[in-house]
């Protein structure tokens, strides 16, 4: 390119510099940016070069403001930051003051160009008294902002100026405030509790006392922050791989959901005579399957029994896992477990069943069982219930049916099931091994060595117990010896219709003209009508699916040896074959 050219760009570059920045290429090299020098080290020739490679890129953005085209190209601009320098067209170093005047802007906006992040920049850097507005805003809310379960800072839902006790104007907006910290803090709901012991009794030490002990409850809080992220992304690791199609872990999250939008007759417009406690209550239980489907990440089972139907116990939770686990086309050997801490999900009879699954299934060779920190369990499956409550609130239904078409009609929902069998398991508890203080424990290992079904267990959610090689040497057994669990056939259990019944004839005594003759025969058929899979046609399905992932061989590392002996016996070289270690 001839310097007549060059010339030529840098007339059109002055259009795309900032106003009274701008110098001609002659004045740069003529004066002095800095002690040393970098003026008498660069020509013409190369600021020349450098603007046109500026005004060629910006030609190509039309309709696109300066400020944005001055971001985006030194956002590309290849940059390696030396002793305070960068090197530019044929890597002649450069400051910052040099840089800044060959493309035409004021120094702090080259600065602010250069911090990372160019599609949020400010036009100029921070004044002093918006620094201090700042940092006495982010002091008086950290006495209010609450730890949120899905991360993030969470704001009191009547905060306000006034509770801060600050002169009116000198608090910044929480929407400004946003922009500078980068941070997610939101004014939390009114039906939106934080129920960690832990979170709000180390906040009100802090808040309360002082001195060490004050010091001793932040850190003891920082610690229970980093304690539950890790837990959060453990979890969110384990459902990303569950997703992966050659992977052998498939992770299933259970868990109930009971707020004012499961409850019968379900209307926008309900008049007082029909009072909440009239009306009836609809368990609804959701098991979610990590499995990526056209439109979303999970696949949500849920499964409607009016309440009274069935007794909610170990048993119930059992079946409506063992009817998810026949509806997977793809099980790998290694099934993991999420659920909530209560009773029912910690009972000798829900660890009795799950091993009774790996007596008799040839898919399944081992089960992890997670508890989440109590407090800080709301996962997806919580945020699933949010859209099933966003989308119930907005509609009316008066009888089982209604409300099962409504869910079906949800993207998020892959399956409703109204008739679900469920089976007796109670019988396992007087055939299993009591331990004291087992159920207090956050993470469970069942797997079957010897013939036996043993367990191994975690004080709290640890990645390494996941992932490392088991060692069975600290487990336990679960059953007793004279009992053999997979000669156990759990009988079905028929639903309890008396209760039901006696809850109908109340809301049909309340309801009146409300409830239509089709409502209340729907009513009674979901009330009488039950599952009657048998357990082994329920195991024959679960055996029927398709095995996710490498298998997982109890002589593994008898298998992987010999191959590499076979190798060896064809004269090719592989990698030495492990042995075991030797003491002298």
């Amino acid at each position: 390119m001839s310097i007549d050219e060059l010339l030529d760009f840098e007339k059109r570059f002055e259009e795309y510099a900032e106003p009274s920045r701008y110098y001609p290429s002659e004045d740069i090299i003529a004066s002095c940016c800095c002690l040393d020098y970098c003026n008498l080290f660069i020509s013409r020739s190369t600021i020349l070069q450098a603007r046109s490679k500026y005004v060629e890129f910006a030609a190509k953005l039309k309709n696109t403001p300066k400020q944005t085209i001055r971001n985006l190209f030194l956002d590309t601009v290849i940059k390696e930051q030396t002793d305070g320098t960068y090197k530019i067209i044929y890597s002649i170093p450069a400051c910052f003051n040099m840089y800044a005047r060959i493309f035409g802007m004021s120094f702090s906006n080259f600065i602010d160009c250069n911090d990372g992040n160019m599609s949020k920049l400010r036009k100029g850097s921070i004044y002093q008294k918006t620094v201090d507005k700042l940092g006495k805003t982010i002091k008086v809310l950290s006495n209010f902002c609450q730890f949120h379960p899905c991360g993030g800072l969470l704001l009191p839902p009547d905060f306000n100026e006034r509770m801060c006790m600050m002169p009116k104007g000198s608090m910044m907006p929480t929407r400004t405030l946003r922009k500078y910290i980068k941070s997610k803090i939101k004014r939390r709901k009114a039906d939106l509790l934080l129920r960690c012991t832990t979170c709000i009794s180390l906040k009100h030490t802090i808040r309360t006392y002082g001195g060490r002990t004050m010091i001793a409850a932040y850190k003891k809080l920082k610690a229970h922050y980093s304690f539950v992220n890790h837990e959060r992304g453990t979890l969110e690791a384990l459902a990303e791989i569950s997703r992966d199609e050659s992977s052998d872990i498939t992770l299933i999250k259970c868990d109930g959901m009971s707020n004012r939008f499961s409850k019968l007759p379900l209307m926008i417009s309900r008049p007082k005579t029909i009072g909440d406690a009239d009306r009836i209550a609809v368990k609804l239980d959701t098991c979610q399957l990590a499995r990526n489907t056209d439109t979303n990440a999970y696949k949500n089972y849920d499964y409607i029994a009016l309440n009274g139907k069935y007794q909610c116990d170990s048993s119930y939770i059992l079946s409506l896992l063992f009817d998810t686990l026949s509806k997977i086309n793809k099980i790998g050997p290694h099934l993991v477990l999420v659920f909530d801490g209560c009773a029912t999900n910690r009972s000798e009879v829900l660890f009795g069943g799950l091993c009774v699954l790996l007596a008799k299934s040839q898919i399944v060779k081992k089960i992890t069982v997670l508890y989440q920190t109590t407090g800080h369990s709301h996962n997806s499956v919580d945020s699933h219930f949010g859209v099933l409550s966003k989308k119930l609130r907005k509609i009316d239904a008066y009888d089982p049916n209604d409300f099962a078409n409504t869910l079906r009609s949800i993207d998020s929902v892959f399956d409703v099931i109204e008739d679900h069998t469920v089976y007796d398991f109670s019988e396992l508890s007087t055939h299993t091994i009591k331990y004291k203080y087992r159920t207090t424990n956050h993470q469970f290992i069942f797997r079957k060595v010897n013939d036996k079904m043993v367990w191994s267990t975690a004080k709290f959610i640890n990645s390494n117990m996941i992932f490392e090689s088991d060692n069975f040497q600290n487990s336990f057994p679960v059953f007793q010896d004279t009992f053999d669990p997979s000669n156990f056939w759990p009988k079905i259990r028929k639903s309890n219709c008396t209760a039901s019944t006696m809850l109908l004839a109340n809301l049909i005594k309340v309801c009146g003209g409300f409830l239509s003759q089709m409502n209340r025969e729907e009513f009674r058929n979901h009330i009488n009508k039950y599952g009657k899979t048998t357990f082994r046609r329920t195991i024959n399905l679960i055996e029927n699916s398709i095995r996710k992932g490498m298998e997982m061989d109890d002589d593994e590392e008898e298998t992987a040896t010999s191959i590499i002996t076979y190798l060896k016996s064809l004269d090719f070289k592989t990698v030495r074959a492990p042995c075991d270690p030797i003491i002298p």
